[in-house]
């Protein structure tokens, strides 16, 4: 979409909203980040009359397609750090770690704005992210139990102050459970169609698709699968070179596809089995499809060196062998038969993975209604309070 003067430029962000409107914010840098704030403006929308700003670095924000009235919708590229220093609100909602530890800073002109966290991965909150990756958000909604104790102890540990932790949940994992269970429904299969073998990477150094893609690929098309390979959006924006090889190895063969746009999740629904190293979709399919997910043993992705210090096991590593199973990159040659056993076990499976999702995600089936009655009540300071 073109984006026109009444988006642009923070000038118009002040100059076009009133202190009112302005009490809510939510911030997004890229098109993809709009999933995670959705369940939660839908629910003020449809609970409230909560006028509200949006805010986006991304032209292709899907945000400039939903057509409410009760939304102002601005982008800001240009002169963004200047415009997060000036922001007066009195809740600002993103899902970019590290404020106030590179560029984006808390505002200057109020010491009132209360920043509030939305995690857009379900993975433990210590080891790939950085030191310090939350420590200046005011709130933050947790995903599961880990978040919680995660986030507690890094408190204790490096007496930090205490933040406002609201037991919300991931809705993305409902949203998609529904697409899937539609999707279902829908599905005519011909006896003769492969099965499909999603690989999905994550972006951090030595991941699936710079150390072994290739021989994983033409193993798992050796034993009678359909390939789609989802590089990570960060991988695909920052590794161009390889994307192009990528792409120039597998475009002869039909039974592979190089999926680059990432809109859609159609590929989760498709795939009778997913593949991946650290990245956090294990989770969302795992729950999701309850598929199971058959990790590669990459070297960890450790963007915190000092995680340990808290003793608490990351939940991207106690879980590989609980909602699938893992293999070393020497193993690989083995990959056709363990795919094949994992989906056998698939019914099996979708019991293990519906207990583990109970488990592991607090109110998985309205995550976006607790999340949604959070923000009400703290702009209304009326209706039930779900702090903890």
């Amino acid at each position: 979409m073109k984006i026109t003067e009444e988006y642009s430029s923070f000038e118009n962000f002040f100059e076009n909203t009133d202190s009112k409107t302005r009490d809510l914010v939510f911030y997004s840098e890229k098109a993809i980040y709009y999933n995670y704030f959705e369940s939660f403006i839908d629910y003020i929308l449809n609970n409230s009359d909560l006028e509200f700003c949006y805010v986006s670095s991304d032209p292709d924000d899907p945000i400039f397609e939903k057509r409410n009235n009760r939304i102002k919708v601005f982008y800001i590229d240009k002169l963004l750090v200047t415009f997060m220093s000036q922001i007066d609100s009195k809740l600002v909602i993103m899902t970019m770690p590290d404020l106030n530890q590179f560029h984006i800073k808390r505002s200057k002109t109020s010491k009132e704005v209360n920043y509030l966290y939305i995690f857009h991965a379900i993975v433990s909150s210590h080891m790939i992210y950085r030191k310090g990756a939350f420590d200046h958000y005011d709130t933050i909604f947790c995903v599961g139990p880990h978040h919680l104790e995660e986030i507690r102890k890094t408190e204790e540990l490096y007496r930090l102050h205490s933040k406002e932790l609201v037991k919300t949940g991931y809705p993305i994992v409902r949203r998609f459970y529904d697409d899937h269970q539609n999707y279902l429904k829908e599905l005519t299969v011909s006896s003769e169609e492969k099965k499909s073998v999603l690989v999905a990477p994550s972006w951090g150094k030595k991941n699936i698709i710079e150390i072994c893609i290739r021989d994983l690929a033409y193993t798992l098309l050796s034993s009678g699968y359909h390939v789609i390979i989802r590089p990570h959006p960060h991988f695909i924006n920052t590794k161009k070179r390889a994307i192009k090889k990528l792409l120039a190895e597998f475009k002869d063969n039909k039974n592979v596809e190089i999926e680059l746009d990432l809109s859609s999740y159609k590929s989760m629904h498709r795939a009778d089995i997913l593949i991946t190293d650290w990245s956090g979709i294990a989770f969302e399919y795992a729950f999701s499809t309850e598929r199971p997910v058959l990790f590669i043993n990459t070297p960890m992705k450790i963007n915190n060196p000092e995680y340990k210090k808290l003793g608490i096991e990351p939940l991207e590593v106690k879980s590989r062998n609980c909602i699938g199973a893992s293999i070393n990159i020497s193993e690989i040659g083995k990959v056709g038969t363990i795919v094949a056993d994992l989906i056998e076990k698939k019914a099996e499976y979708k019991t293990i993975l519906t207990e583990y999702r109970k488990k592991s995600l607090f109110n998985w089936n309205n995550a976006g209604k607790y999340g949604g009655e959070y923000i009400i009540e703290f702009l209304t300071r009326t209706g039930r309070n779900p702090k903890i």
